[in-house]
């Protein structure tokens, strides 16, 4: 009898690719579900993308013959979140994984990967009167750079707890902007205004180090109105706050449609203001100036700031740009 119409092709299109499978398991040897596994080709397009099964298993087809780098990592319904991702086999890093290659018709079977535990970072955050405080980020970064790294937010009860981290040396920044109001000054643990003065974590494997906590101090904050020259409003208006040396933080906003912005979130010291546009406002020809009425920053009034208290009144009143025109042939 005649194949059904079209059968041929696709006997062909099956016969020109092949697949990847294999089990994935915890460091005791017990499956693994929900194990993101994703197959990228070396020098290719060629891609596939399975999770695994309640016994652990996963299969992925229709990849064209090739050489593949194959990541597992959790995050596709796996119960628990707390495994370091592993590029094949047993690699932690792309660059010194083990290429599986892929033939046509074939499935390249036994791509297993034993799941190491990683390390917990937890504590809790608190504001300067010892009230929990919500929505506070923590990151956390190698001190030496690289792929290590975690990110969480204070809960209500301000605790926080970042999980995945491979072994290593690690600095945790705490930061508004999580969903807490922004005006509270950034911070490394313990109690250092900069990256560079932070005290160290040692992350091991599967183990949690506890009581890395915070007590965030208020920010000072910066506010005033931009307008024209004519004393319209400006919208849309770049507001940058730089530190003078001998103070760390800084911070930028947008002027609003009547014109205020603030500020937040600035440790005590000395900054220049400077006002440009770019920042949604309707109109790019208006000259850069500092506060008060500078040209440059070397000019500006610095405006200095107290811990927790606002200084208001740092406006601008923006002159217009000269315009040159003509025609390019």
């Amino acid at each position: 009898p005649r194949a059904p119409r079209g059968s041929s092709r696709a006997s062909s299109r099956v016969a020109s690719t092949g697949g990847i499978s294999g089990t994935v398991t915890d460091n005791t040897s017990k499956a693994l579900l929900g194990i993101c596994v994703t197959a990228e080709e070396s020098g290719g397009s060629g891609f596939g993308a399975s999770s695994s099964a309640s016994d652990g298993t996963y299969s992925m087809t229709g990849l064209v013959a090739g050489s593949y780098y194959v990541l597992f990592n959790a995050g596709c319904g796996s119960v628990s979140a707390n495994w370091l991702q592993q590029w094949w086999q047993d690699a932690s890093s792309q660059s010194s994984a083990t290429l599986v290659t892929v033939t046509a018709g074939q499935t390249t079977a036994s791509i297993n990967a034993a799941m190491q535990p990683g390390g917990t970072v937890s504590g809790t955050v608190k504001d300067n009167t010892g009230a929990a405080l919500q929505g506070i980020c923590v990151g956390v970064g190698l001190v030496t750079g690289g792929s290590g790294e975690g990110f969480a937010s204070s809960g209500s009860d301000g605790t926080y707890s970042v999980t995945g981290l491979a072994p290593g040396s690690y600095n945790v920044m705490f930061s508004a902007g999580c969903g807490s109001t922004p005006n509270w000054i950034t911070q490394w643990w313990e109690n250092a205004s900069s990256q560079g003065s932070a005290t160290p974590i040692s992350v091991t494997v599967g183990k949690t180090v506890s009581g890395i906590d915070a007590s965030m101090q208020p920010g000072g904050t910066i506010a005033g109105t931009v307008k024209s020259s004519t004393g319209s409003a400006l919208a849309g208006l770049c507001v940058d706050v730089n530190p003078l040396p001998g103070t760390s933080g800084g911070g930028y906003a947008a002027s609003a449609s009547d014109g205020t912005y603030s500020v937040g979130g600035l440790p005590a010291g000395s900054y220049t203001v400077e006002f440009t546009p770019g920042c949604g406002s309707a109109s790019q020809n208006w000259l850069d100036q500092w506060w008060k009425n500078a040209s440059s920053s070397s000019t500006a009034t610095p405006v200095v700031v107290a811990t927790g208290k606002t200084v208001s009144g740092i406006n601008a009143s923006l002159q217009p740009g000269g315009i040159i025109t003509g025609t390019v042939k």
